[in-house]
């Protein structure tokens, strides 16, 4: 495969990306969002006493990688849900999980966990909240899924300034690290409580 993409002829220095792949396309979009999240959790871990300023370097890909794990995630859910459904085909299956707009993900999402976990919910509702935050922080910061991808917008006007685009804005990443780490718990659950339901089921995959 090139130069870029050579083997090791020692295993333990090899990445193997696609070891992981499974039958069930819900959990494959499960896996990918826990790769991004844990990607982004190594880049902070990494940042230590932060003497040279790496959280800087790291921060945008940090919370881009949160972003993509928590739209992966929420599909991951939503992908399961809709596979129980057998009036569901391929098509109509595309058209709900498609796009990058988390707060159109969580609205659908949201309304499938009461429909699972209402016992749950009313009996406390600190985990529904925790994730329903982080989605608005995430869509807040990012509604579109470009601010981190590009150092301007698509018509290169405009700089992509974060948060209140004051040079001096600061983020506590290790605050970001943990509160996301644990939003990110709370939908990992929701995830295995449906999927559960779904792996124990005598269907037919669609996708």
């Amino acid at each position: 495969m090139g130069e870029l993409f050579k083997r090791n002829s020692d295993i333990n220095k090899n990445a193997y990306p696609n070891w992981r792949r499974g039958d069930y396309s819900s959990w494959e979009f499960k896996t990918y969002s826990e790769m991004y999240k844990k990607s982004g959790d190594l880049l902070i871990s990494s940042i230590g006493s932060n003497i040279t300023k790496q959280a800087d370097e790291v921060i945008i890909p940090s919370i881009f990688l949160y972003r993509h794990s928590t739209e992966l995630i929420l599909k991951a859910i939503l992908l399961t849900h809709y596979l129980m459904d057998q009036s569901m085909t391929r098509e109509k299956i595309q058209e709900k999980i498609k796009g990058h707009s988390l707060k159109s993900l969580w609205n659908k999402t949201e309304n499938i966990l009461y429909e699972y976990l209402s016992e749950a919910i009313k009996k406390d509702k600190f985990p529904l909240v925790t994730m329903k935050t982080a989605i608005e922080d995430l869509d807040n910061i990012d509604s579109s899924s470009m601010m981190f991808r590009y150092p301007f917008d698509d018509k290169y006007e405009n700089a992509q300034m974060i948060g209140n685009k004051e040079h001096n804005y600061g983020i506590d990443y290790e605050h970001l690290k943990l509160t996301f780490n644990e939003a990110y718990n709370y939908f990992e659950g929701c995830f295995y409580t449906i999927f559960n339901k779904y792996e124990n089921l005598d269907t037919i995959p669609i996708l």
